[in-house]
């Protein structure tokens, strides 16, 4: 039977009609995948969700060239759809694989472990007021108007005083920031 009679059937439902286009372009349209891809199986994938999608939309098959034609074309497209969705996920197991490698960097573990120690000590530090006013903000996640409700203050005095926690913080964290350095650079060496 020639492609076209083998079409025609094909668009009235008929599966030997399917199972003749199968037969004699199977091979070929498994080769043509198989010299791209690597992966046996995604080539036999390819070439057999191509003939599912041509028996499911056999009633609407418009071939503009030969059948021949419209199965390689079909291959060569979805060749290229896996050969980019291989590279995206290679690209995106690269992009983890990195961050992997940095969220699990003892040394800024250590440095952030370190840091956070500091902080707390500076809190600890601070007057007692202005202590309670900076965890109810950082540690409760309280509103500098919840704040003052329940401390019976003026919001003015919260801002004023988380403004102190602040700064001390801050220069805390410069000034120890060289010595934790240092500290961490003595474990590695």
């Amino acid at each position: 039977m020639s492609d076209e009679q083998l079409v025609n059937l094909l668009k009235k439902g008929d599966e030997s009609a399917l199972q003749s286009i199968m037969l004699k372009y199977w091979e070929g349209m498994y080769k043509m995948a198989a010299h791209t891809l690597e992966n046996s199986l995604s080539c036999e994938d390819i070439v057999q969700e191509i003939f599912i999608q041509i028996w499911n939309n056999r009633s609407n098959l418009k071939l503009r060239h030969s059948l021949k034609a419209y199965l390689f074309a079909s291959t060569r497209y979805a060749i290229y759809r896996e050969v980019r969705k291989d590279l995206r996920q290679k690209e995106e197991y690269k992009l983890q694989d990195i961050s992997f490698v940095e969220y699990y960097n003892p040394q800024k573990n250590l440095e952030y472990n370190e840091l956070i120690i500091h902080i707390e000590k500076t809190v600890e530090s601070l007057p007692e007021q202005c202590q309670r006013i900076y965890r109810l903000s950082r540690e409760e996640q309280l509103s500098h108007k919840e704040i003052a409700s329940i401390l019976k203050i003026s919001t003015k005095t919260v801002e004023n005083q988380i403004t102190i926690a602040l700064k001390k913080i801050k220069k805390a964290i410069k000034r120890n920031t060289l010595s934790i350095s240092l500290f961490i650079i003595s474990l590695f060496v």
